[in-house]
C-alpha cells in the first residue's frame, strides 16, 4: 500500500506540476503577444488559465509535501492549524477556488454572448473586460480573506495541532460545505448554460467558413468544458457521500 499510494501521490505531482505550467505558458502568451491580448474572449481565456495554473502550483507544493512525508523514515511533527491556513500556498488556493469558478462563468457567458448576439459582443471595450476581471478577483480575494478570518476565530484562545500536509484539516467548515455545494450549483449551472451555445454552434454551421471555424472551436471547448463539469459534480458527490461510480471514458 505504501508504495501504491507513492505512485499515485507522485503521478498527482507530476501531473498537477505539468497542467499548471501548460495554463501558464498559454496564458503568457495571449498576454504578450498584442494582436492575441486586444481580443476581450482571449483575455477571459487567459484570466481563467492563469487562476487554473496558481492554483496547480499551489496543489503541486502540498502534493510534493504529501510524498515527503510518505517516503520518510520519520514521522513529521503536527503543526498548528493557523500555520496551514497562513501559508502563502494554502492562501493562493483559497484564492483561487473561487475565482477559478467565478471565472468559468464569466468564460460561459463571454461564449453565449459571442454567438447569440455577435455584432454587440464585437462592440464590447476592453475596458468593460478587465472590469470584469478585477471585480471577480476583488470578490475572491474578500472570500479567502474572509475564510482565513474565520479560521483566526476558530483558533483564538486554542492551538488545533494538524498534519503538516494541512490540506481538508486547514478549511473551516463554511470553506469545506461550500466548497460542494457552491461549485456543484456553479458546475450546473455551467452545463445548463452550455446547451444553448451547442445548440447555437449547430445553426451556424451552414453558414461561412469563418464563423464557421470560430463556432466550430468554441462548441468544442463547451463539450469539453460540459464533460468536464459533469466529472467534477461525480467526484464532488463521490467526496461528499462517500459512494463511488465506476469509471467511464470520455466517448
Amino acid at each position: 500500500m505504501p508504495e501504491f499510494a507513492l505512485i499515485s501521490i507522485s503521478f498527482q505531482v507530476g501531473n498537477t506540476f505539468t497542467v499548471a505550467t501548460a495554463n501558464f505558458i498559454l496564458s503568457l502568451i495571449i498576454c504578450t503577444k498584442l494582436k492575441l491580448r486586444t481580443q476581450g474572449e482571449l483575455l477571459v481565456i487567459a484570466y481563467y488559465c492563469f487562476n487554473e495554473a496558481l492554483n496547480g502550483y499551489s496543489g503541486t507544493f502540498f502534493s510534493s509535501r504529501r510524498v515527503l512525508m510518505t517516503v520518510s523514515d520519520v514521522a513529521w511533527p503536527l503543526v498548528p492549524r493557523m500555520a496551514c491556513v497562513l501559508n502563502p500556498a494554502f492562501v493562493l488556493w483559497l484564492f483561487t477556488g473561487y475565482s477559478i469558478p467565478l471565472a468559468e462563468i464569466l468564460l460561459t457567458f463571454d461564449r453565449i454572448w459571442a454567438l447569440y448576439f455577435p455584432l454587440s459582443y464585437s462592440r464590447t471595450s476592453l475596458k468593460r473586460v478587465f472590469i470584469t476581471i478585477n471585480v471577480i478577483s476583488l470578490v475572491s480575494l474578500l472570500l479567502a480573506i474572509f475564510d482565513i478570518a474565520e479560521s483566526w476565530i476558530e483558533e483564538s484562545g486554542k492551538t488545533t495541532m494538524i498534519s503538516p500536509g494541512c490540506y481538508l484539516d486547514a478549511f473551516t467548515k463554511i470553506t469545506y460545505y461550500g466548497s460542494y455545494f457552491a461549485k456543484g450549483l456553479l458546475y450546473l449551472i455551467c452545463c445548463t448554460l452550455y446547451m444553448p451555445v451547442l445548440w447555437k454552434v449547430r445553426k451556424i454551421m451552414s453558414t461561412s467558413m469563418n464563423r464557421k471555424m470560430r463556432a466550430t472551436v468554441r462548441g468544442s471547448l463547451a463539450i469539453g468544458e460540459t464533460w468536464n463539469k459533469l466529472e467534477a459534480l461525480r467526484d464532488l458527490y463521490s467526496d461528499f457521500t462517500g459512494h463511488r461510480f465506476p469509471d467511464f471514458e470520455e466517448p
